[in-house]
This record gives C-alpha cells, sequence and structure tokens, in this order.
C-alpha cells in the first residue's frame, strides 16, 4: 500500500515522488500527442493538454478527479494508496469534506492510461489546508510565516511555534495568483504588438516574464510593463506586511511562482527565503502527514499529533 502527497493545484498537478504535468484536459486523444491519454467511464482524454480551470470550486470537476487518476497512476503501481490532498487555506472549513467526498465516491477505480488497463482503490484521503502542508516537510523552528504562491490563490498562513507544537494563529487566501499576473501581461502585450498580429494567449504570461519576448526575430523592450508586474506584487506584499508580524517572524515563499516574485520580496522583506524545491513543498508535506497517520509503526513510535490547526 502506497501513501501519496497529492496537490492538485490550478496550474500543475504534483506528487511528492516528483511526478508534474499541466492540470488540463481536453477530450479524446490528441494526435500530437504530447499529454497523458486516459480512458475513464468509457471516454477518453487527454490528461495535461487542453483546458484548465480557474473557477473556485473545482471539487467536481471531472479535471480534478482525472488529475488525481493520473498523478497517482504514475507515482506508484500499487494499486492500493492513502492519499493526503489540500486546498487554499480559506476553502478549508467550507469545502475539504465535499473534496473528500467527490475523490473517493468510487472508491474502486477502473481505467485505462497510455493503453495500458489499470485499477486503483483509495482506502483512505485527508484534506489538508495548503502552506500548512508545505511547512511540515520542513524542520524549522520558531515562529513562521508560509506565503504560498500558486497560480490561482496565494495562501498566507501564520504559525507559532511552542512546546515542539505549532499552531495555525492567523491565515488567508488572497485570489491574486500568477494566472491573473499573466493575464494582465499578456492583455497588455497583445494590445500593444497588434499590429504585428501577434495574440497570445494567457498561458504564455510566465514564458514571457522568465524569457521575454521576441517578434520575427527582435528581442523587444519589455520594461514599460515593469509598473504593472510591481502594483500586481507589492499588493500581495502589501496585504503581508500590514497583516501579520513579518518583522519578527520567519518568513518562507513556497509554490509554483514564489522563484519568479522572490526578488520583489526580498526587495521589501529582506529576510524572506524560499523553501527548498519550493513547488513540490505542499505534495512533499502532504506525503508526511500521510506517513505519520496512515503507516502503522510511524504511527507508533510517534503518538498523536505535533500540529495543534
Amino acid at each position: 500500500m502506497q501513501n501519496i502527497g497529492l496537490d492538485i493545484g490550478y496550474g500543475y498537478t504534483k506528487t511528492d515522488t516528483g511526478i508534474i504535468f499541466p492540470s488540463k484536459i481536453q477530450e479524446g486523444v490528441n494526435i500530437i500527442h504530447g499529454g497523458i491519454e486516459v480512458k475513464f467511464n468509457n471516454k477518453n482524454y487527454t490528461v495535461g493538454m487542453g483546458r484548465g480551470t480557474l473557477e473556485l470550486n473545482k471539487i467536481n470537476n471531472i479535471l480534478t478527479k482525472l488529475c488525481m487518476i493520473t498523478a497517482v497512476s504514475k507515482s506508484t503501481n500499487d494499486e492500493n494508496v492513502n492519499i493526503v490532498t489540500g486546498l487554499p487555506i480559506g476553502q478549508i472549513k467550507s469545502s475539504s469534506e465535499e473534496l473528500k467526498n467527490a475523490l473517493s465516491e468510487n472508491k474502486n477505480i477502473r481505467y485505462t492510461i497510455d493503453g495500458v488497463e489499470r485499477y486503483l482503490y483509495i482506502n483512505n484521503i485527508l484534506v489538508y489546508p495548503q502552506s500548512a502542508g508545505a511547512l511540515y516537510a520542513y524542520n524549522i523552528e520558531g515562529d513562521v510565516i508560509i506565503v504560498d504562491i500558486g497560480a490561482r490563490t496565494i495562501d498566507v498562513a501564520y504559525f507559532e511555534y511552542s512546546n515542539g507544537k505549532r499552531k495555525l494563529v492567523k491565515y488567508n487566501t488572497l485570489y491574486k495568483g500568477m494566472a491573473s499576473l499573466y493575464t494582465k501581461i499578456i492583455e497588455l502585450i497583445n494590445k500593444r504588438y497588434s499590429n504585428h498580429g501577434l495574440s497570445l494567449d494567457d498561458e504564455y504570461g510566465e514564458k514571457v516574464l522568465t524569457e521575454g519576448l521576441s517578434i520575427f526575430g527582435e528581442h523587444q523592450d519589455l520594461s514599460w510593463l515593469k509598473p504593472v508586474y510591481d502594483a500586481h506584487v507589492n499588493e500581495i506584499i502589501d496585504n503581508l506586511m500590514l497583516n501579520y508580524p513579518y518583522v519578527s517572524t520567519s518568513v518562507y515563499l513556497c509554490g509554483g511562482g514564489a522563484e519568479l516574485l522572490f526578488p520583489s520580496f526580498r526587495k521589501k522583506i529582506g529576510h524572506v527565503q524560499i523553501l527548498d524545491n519550493s513547488q513540490f513543498s505542499n505534495a512533499l508535506g502532504f506525503k508526511m502527514i500521510a506517513d505519520t497517520l496512515y503507516d502503522t509503526e510511524i504511527r507508533t513510535v510517534s503518538k498523536g499529533n505535533r500540529w495543534a490547526i
């Protein structure tokens, strides 16, 4: 039986084993074959290509279930699994049971992936808060603020550390993730270069910000976008500085947008750091939680939960 740490993000789906693919699906088999072919409930899909979703509630979306099946299948050959996954920390109280029920409504799953018939039995599933899950994977003492920068959401969580336990004191979820920044950037670029016939999709935002933009082989000066970028990022940082004790507390970034936004955070919060393997932080933490809960040996050695959340 395999324990799996699963992070189904709005941008990418990740597991603790290092599996990562875009959280996108399309019906049918892609002729170009750039994704993962999955047959589920007698329908063919390509996972990792097509369209994702930015809907706040994606729990009952077929995309969520297919991403789970695909990620688990790519992570283990074991047909029996325990899963710990997550939600934005601001959605935990309202939606964790709904997600748990949606993912486990059919515990026995029969499917085909890349032409091979497989079976999956979900023994247990737990939904844990993102950012809290990330912190679980690291041995950090003292009070800490975690900023989890995802595609749709940014989770900010403040933990106090006392007597060997962590307590979640304050948190919030901002819907100012990387996707909204990419949308702003691409909208402005398409408008500015419309006379060149440029019409980029929003998903090119990350590539433009990290690699720049060339048109007809000529590299473009994008410095005019800096005020837009700064305004977006500063809104996130200002929220943190106004509402959390960042001066006296360690601050860590994680999530897919951590590396891109780190320089901007560093300018205002000099002691901010990035968690190692930051894009997989939640998945790694979820795996440790699964081991603690579902592994008999670990549970026998360490009774109880060292977290007070």
